[in-house]
């Protein structure tokens, strides 16, 4: 998500500066209406586009990503490390985990 706002800033940033050097430059009013009117909707075409592809690669990242940790390549969360701090602040282990179905009362 980082990137994806990195590129919409960065993306805002160009059309900004585009539009004020079309705006302040000495063309005529109806060529600089015209003109930041058509760049507006190909500014949000090309942004769009490169949002797309920046998504893909990060939803094909995180594909990935969760592969490994199914098939145990890589641990994301050293879960040792976390029981153990548990067991230290609370003085004790933790209980077995109950499912919900087996706590609901009728």
């Amino acid at each position: 998500m980082r990137i994806l706002t990195y590129y919409w800033i960065l993306a805002t940033i160009i059309y900004f500066g585009a539009t004020a050097t079309v705006t302040w430059a000495s063309w005529t009013l109806e060529f600089s209406f015209a003109f930041v009117l058509g760049q507006l909707f190909i500014w949000l075409g090309l942004a769009s586009l490169g949002c797309w592809f920046i998504v893909q690669w990060g939803l094909e990242r995180e594909k990935a990503w969760w592969d490994n940790v199914r098939t145990g390549e890589s641990n994301p969360v050293n879960t040792t490390n976390i029981a153990k701090a548990q067991e230290e602040q609370h003085g004790h282990e933790r209980g077995p985990v109950v499912e919900m179905s087996e706590t609901r009362t009728r």
